[in-house]
């Protein structure tokens, strides 16, 4: 699936967006990513070709200070002191958690989401379509995909008796992504269980949960804790040889069966369009949060094979891409 199918009205935002006013010195944009570089670089990138895109002049209009939480959270009230005293016009972060953990010290400086799950049960906007303070962007909208995300596992897994969801400890409103997980799970007769990793996990909950549930299935939630920290995730699935469910592109390129979302990377570039708004002057509060119009679904075949599963042609005709 490509980034027009994904953000609607890409296209028109790129329009108004072009252009961006010259200043005499280029306007400095913090990007917070919750990983390394290794993790993490690929939302960079994307948010370089989103500046590209709006013909904002990286050196020339704009100067990036990349930030690396590499999984600690607890970094975040130091870094948003950092950012204060640094001159910063406009911080991008993905998530509305990294965000809300920023702007409880950084509450004048112009935020952008570039995946944020859940921006009003984090409390940094008041509604999307009138955030009413520092904050705008994109809504990935993961908090409402659990059971759409939960729904393929009995067609993929016939079988199905019992599921472990992952999600981070101290991962913002994962409490209301496990009642939805836990009521979901209920409703389909589906035994279930749910183990936090700490943001910096020796994976030994993770190892204890297999073991001792046994699960027919690991049910991986939105946040960055999983994301940062997918490869040691997607490694302890597989030598347990257990399929993995997941929202983000980047865990069925590592392995797992399948993922559900919206694309990441199209949520970085796109950010890019909002950094441009506010340096021309517009109001983050007036701003309103985008939702995506479209969310990509990803089966990784090899995986399946690996697994003796066999994947419904149902499935695999609504995929927009399989990994064979």
């Amino acid at each position: 699936m490509r980034r027009r199918d994904l953000l609607g009205g890409t296209a028109a935002g790129m329009l108004v967006g072009s252009g961006a006013a010259r200043g005499a010195d280029p306007a400095r944009i913090a990007v917070v990513l919750s990983g390394t570089p290794q993790t993490h670089d690929i939302f960079l990138a994307a948010f370089r070709r989103g500046l590209v895109q709006v013909r904002l002049v990286e050196g020339q209009d704009v100067v990036l200070a990349p930030h690396y939480l590499q999984g600690d959270f607890s970094r975040l009230p130091a870094l948003a002191a950092t950012i204060i005293g640094s001159q910063t016009r406009v911080v991008v972060a993905a998530s509305s958690g990294t965000i809300a953990g920023l702007r409880r010290t950084a509450t004048s400086i112009p935020m952008v989401m570039a995946a944020g799950s859940d921006p009003i049960g984090a409390g940094v906007a008041a509604s999307l379509a009138r955030p009413g303070g520092n904050v705008t962007g994109i809504t990935s909208q993961y908090v409402d995909l659990v059971e759409k995300q939960f729904g393929f596992l009995p067609e993929m897994l016939p079988g199905l008796r019992r599921v472990l969801g992952l999600r981070g400890a101290n991962a913002p409103n994962s409490g209301r992504r496990e009642d939805e997980f836990l009521r979901v799970a209920a409703r389909l007769a589906i035994a279930a269980d749910v183990v936090a990793l700490p943001d910096h996990p020796d994976f030994g909950e993770l190892r204890a949960g297999v073991a001792a549930q046994r699960p027919d299935a690991i049910f991986v939630f939105s946040d960055p804790v999983t994301l940062t920290h997918h490869g040691a995730i997607m490694a302890i699935a597989h030598a347990a040889r257990i399929p993995v469910v997941a929202p983000f592109r980047e865990f069925a390129q590592a392995g797992a069966l399948m993922s559900y979302g919206a694309s990441l990377v199209a949520g970085w570039e796109r950010a890019a369009w909002f950094v441009d708004r506010i340096l021309k002057g517009a109001n983050p509060a007036e701003m309103p949060i985008e939702q995506p119009t479209r969310f990509e679904l990803v089966i990784n075949m090899k995986t399946a094979r690996a697994l003796g599963l066999s994947i419904p042609a149902s499935a695999l005709a609504g995929a927009d891409e399989v990994i064979e």
